[in-house]
């Protein structure tokens, strides 16, 4: 089973996220912000990472440099951005970091098949997926 953790400061959006995913078949954890997640990944295994951009503690541009510094198989980890807009991915300077790291960005608020079809796009097409299998 596909195992994703979605990480976002918003307690509505996290559970609303995982109950959307695991009816579709996905296996979610959730957590508050990219320090809490940067801990959770040393000690858990993820098939793809949902992650806010706008989040208290580190941040998601924080965060997503951690995971893309990290040896593989974190750093070639499949990233969804999710962002509530205005102020975050606004400005072309922070679309084109956001790009350069994660492998989709997703525009909040979205509909229920929006993030089921993103993410089913992410694991299928990840630009920064190894091609060795193990």
């Amino acid at each position: 089973m596909t195992k994703i953790l979605i990480v976002d400061d918003v307690d509505y959006i996290r559970k609303s996220l995982t109950k959307v995913l695991e009816e579709s078949g996905f296996d979610c954890d959730s957590v508050e912000n990219g320090a809490i997640a940067c801990e959770t990944l040393k000690t858990k295994e993820y098939d793809l990472i949902i992650t806010d951009i706008m989040m208290p503690d580190m941040d998601g541009f924080e965060f997503l440099d951690y995971i893309r510094d990290q040896a593989p198989p974190l750093g070639k980890i499949p990233i969804l951005a999710i962002s509530g807009g205005s102020k975050t991915i606004n400005s072309d300077m922070a679309l084109q970091l956001v790009n350069e790291k994660a492998n989709m960005i997703l525009q909040k608020p979205f509909a229920k098949a929006d993030i089921v079809n993103a993410v089913t796009k992410v694991l299928g097409n990840a630009k920064f997926s190894s091609s060795v299998s193990g």
